[in-house]
């Protein structure tokens, strides 16, 4: 065999060595099918006393929604659930818990804090609507600069401001955030908003005519 086939023959077998190499490495790293299948879409946890919740609590329907202050996303979708309460609030009870998407906003885990110190003294559900009211404001902004504003937020809402900046930054506050956000990634969230109602994470975010029509079907079988 002369040298230059004697050379293809090495880089062959080196290329077929390569090939059966990134093939067993690929094998190795698949998902199976059978764990994507297992993957929860059912709420991990309950609503509890420890939630903030509005609506009736002895309701049949409950919806329990994971959102980010930051995610404009969310603040696109609050008026629409913000609205199921005003129309259905006597048939539902509704919990709003934190998932910060502490990758891609910044102001993520700080806002939360903040609605959370609001919620010490019986105003979550305003700061709630301030924050994603205001959510062009204060998302650009640094941690500090965004800070003065949600203290500001807090004197609008007639808060005790050093009560609520120094709750802030409690970390049984912060430890909240971080037990809403394990619970969501318990629930199979992987984004926000995230949507259950009864216990099932929806496969996609209804508008508000499709929550009525949900809404109303599930009362009528409560009925029958």
């Amino acid at each position: 065999m002369n040298p230059s086939n004697k050379r293809l023959l090495f880089w062959l077998g080196v290329i077929a060595v390569i090939t059966v190499s990134v093939l067993v490495v690929i094998s190795g790293t698949k998902t199976n099918p059978q764990d994507q299948a297992n993957k929860t879409t059912t709420l991990s946890e309950p609503i509890s006393e420890i939630d903030n919740t509005k609506g009736n609590k002895d309701a049949k329907i409950q919806i329990v929604e994971y959102s980010d202050f930051q995610c404009p996303a969310c603040a696109s979708y609050f008026p629409i659930l913000r609205d199921v309460m005003k129309e259905f609030g006597n048939y539902v009870y509704f919990s709003y818990r934190n998932f910060p998407i502490r990758s891609k906003h910044l102001n993520a885990d700080i806002s939360a804090y903040a609605a959370e110190a609001a919620a010490r003294q019986g105003k979550f559900w305003e700061m709630h609507d301030l924050l994603f009211e205001n959510q062009t404001f204060w998302s650009g902004e640094s941690g500090e600069a965004a800070q003065v504003l949600f203290t500001q937020y807090a004197n609008q809402l007639g808060l005790d401001t050093q009560k609520f900046m120094a709750d802030m930054a409690d970390k049984n506050i912060q430890r909240k955030v971080d037990d809403d956000l394990e619970s969501g990634l318990n629930s199979g969230v992987q984004g926000t908003p995230s949507v259950f109602v009864d216990g099932k994470k929806l496969e996609f975010n209804l508008s508000l005519d499709e929550f009525r029509v949900l809404i109303r079907q599930k009362l009528e079988n409560q009925t029958k």
